[in-house]
């Protein structure tokens, strides 16, 4: 089936009902509850953090981090706790604005 992009625009609009647009827009967004840590070179797609960032905060203490690997394996999957890491992004927000004059 071919499609022709060239043909001309009918004119016709869809319009939503005021309380429909409302519905939509109040439906909150889906949240992860982990986080997997991004490859090298890559930034998370939640927060904008690279790997390096993520992985300095988890080792200060100030993000919570589970290593899920199989007994006897030396790779596994590192999950970041994406509560404890947008907590610790609006702590760095707030200490930012209080170090400001």
């Amino acid at each position: 089936m071919k499609r022709n992009f060239n043909a001309p625009d009918s004119g016709s609009k869809v319009v939503l009902p005021n309380d429909t647009a409302a519905s939509v827009s109040a439906q909150p967004i889906a949240q992860p509850r982990f986080v997997r840590l991004p490859k090298p070179g890559t930034l998370c797609p939640f927060t904008g953090l690279s790997r390096t960032q993520i992985y300095v905060l988890w080792k200060t203490g100030r993000v919570k981090s589970f290593s899920l690997k199989r007994r006897g394996t030396s790779r596994g999957c590192r999950l970041i706790d994406a509560e404890s890491l947008v907590t610790a992004i609006q702590e760095f927000s707030t200490n930012e604005s209080a170090e400001q004059p």
